[in-house]
């Protein structure tokens, strides 16, 4: 979970007691059915001089419900949507899978050709063809055209093998939530459910809930604002986004 204006880490905090104040003053311990935690930017408490935006303390219960529904209602119900947007996405890839290897291939010819313009200046100053001056005028001239190059190779290979991966995350991303349909009706359980269930058999469920959000998101990012978005491969794109105001019981600074 990162904080969308300054991009840091988000905390947790959390609280696995309530307590009662009686009548001669003191309190009373009480452990809650269900641990109270909350997020917070480090980014916030760690630097007070900073100039940052509130809220910066965010409900943790509420958003972890919001970001399991989103992935609920946008991911695993609509596995139809998911492979729309994968085969879409997949055909977008292998067209620039396509571009991108002509690319590397033109890279790597005139790589080649400034090799041998490289053996070229060489061979006419053995032979005396060419002044000391222009030697190393010719060769200065090609070392930067050799790492010009050579980077351009290395870029484009990575972009071409990035595109590899993306392409196997949709897939991924695809298979999980086709197979995630027969578990759903076992862990979607809301908040006042999953109170009174052992907490064993509870726990379990939120083990199993993180997991899978884990395994879609690649991170979770929130604004002072409200607007969250989870980024991965949940809609075969870039991430999804939702306005948490939109809920009915919308987030709220904890």
């Amino acid at each position: 979970l990162y904080c969308g204006h300054c991009g840091r880490k988000m905390s947790v905090t959390g609280n696995h007691f309530r307590y009662e104040k009686r009548a001669d003053g003191t309190r009373k311990q009480y452990r809650r059915q269900m641990p109270r935690h909350r997020y917070y930017c480090q980014g916030a408490t760690e630097y007070p001089d900073e100039d940052h935006a509130r809220p910066f303390r965010w409900n943790g219960t509420a958003l972890d419900w919001a970001v399991w529904r989103d992935v609920v209602d946008n991911g695993i119900q609509r596995p139809d949507m998911i492979r729309m947007q994968v085969l879409a996405q997949q055909e977008q890839l292998r067209e620039q899978g396509d571009r991108v290897d002509g690319d590397i291939a033109h890279a790597r010819r005139k790589l080649a050709d400034v090799d041998g313009e490289r053996d070229f200046v060489i061979r006419q100053a053995k032979r005396g063809k060419i002044t000391e001056v222009e030697f190393d005028k010719s060769m200065g001239e090609t070392e930067e055209n050799q790492k010009y190059w050579q980077s351009e190779v290395e870029r484009l290979t990575e972009l071409r093998d990035n595109a590899a991966k993306v392409q196997t995350a949709l897939e991924y991303a695809t298979d999980l939530l086709n197979g995630l349909q027969e578990r759903l009706p076992e862990i979607d359980k809301s908040f006042d459910e999953l109170k009174v269930m052992p907490e064993e058999e509870r726990d379990q469920i939120l083990r199993e809930r993180r997991d899978i959000v884990a395994a879609l998101c690649d991170k979770v990012i929130i604004w002072p604002n409200g607007q969250v978005k989870l980024v991965g491969a949940i809609d075969g794109n870039e991430g999804a986004q939702f306005d948490s105001t939109s809920l009915k019981k919308p987030l709220r600074p904890a």
